[in-house]
């Protein structure tokens, strides 16, 4: 008989052999149950736009470089960051290679000049679930961070937005896998 810890998402499996001993095996349940898989890498491709817009569908979003951000007054990282300035719906988004699991989405966005006065939202989707409404807001770079995403076998990240009189701003985007723990025995 074999004491069984399996993450298939994560292409690791274990089998201990279980001992007669009742003892010895409470203390391979005890370690297997502390033991926690470390995150995933990295899903996002190009989450900073210093590579311009690979990786990503984008409709009606652009590139802006620290000198010509002079509506958003640079960006987090001081360098490239994506925005659009569209009047109506444009989407930037990216397919992730995701596996059944939990996942941590972050990013910084700009809603820029004017957003607070109806001319900006931005919209942004995990899959087909609406995470959150950006609608209007102050002209400063803020931090947004989403945990316990779950995902399937692939996971579709939409950022659906507008800014009618100037831009907004959207940077550092990140998604990675929450680090999951092996269950004590199977």
């Amino acid at each position: 008989q074999y004491l069984r810890a399996a993450r298939t998402n994560l292409g690791f499996e274990m089998r201990i052999m279980k001992s007669s001993t009742p003892a010895v095996a409470a203390i391979v349940s005890a370690v297997l149950s502390t033991i926690v898989l470390p995150a995933h890498a990295e899903l996002v491709t190009n989450g900073s736009f210093s590579g311009g817009l690979n990786g990503w569908d984008s409709e009606g979003w652009g590139i802006f470089t620290p000198s010509a951000s002079f509506y958003l007054y640079g960006s987090p990282s001081e360098g490239y960051h994506a925005a659009t300035g569209c009047y109506s719906s444009c989407v930037l988004s990216q397919t992730l290679s995701t596996v059944p699991g939990s996942y941590t989405l972050s990013f910084w966005f700009n809603p820029g000049e004017f957003a607070g006065e109806g001319h900006g939202d931005t919209k942004v989707y995990w899959g087909n679930d609406l995470l959150v409404d950006l609608n209007g807001g102050a002209q400063k770079w803020t931090q947004y961070v989403f945990t316990n995403l779950h995902a399937t076998s692939s996971t579709v990240l939409k950022f659906d937005g507008y800014q009618g009189i100037k831009t907004n701003g959207l940077d550092d985007v990140s998604v990675t896998a929450s680090a999951t723990p092996l269950p004590g025995a199977l």
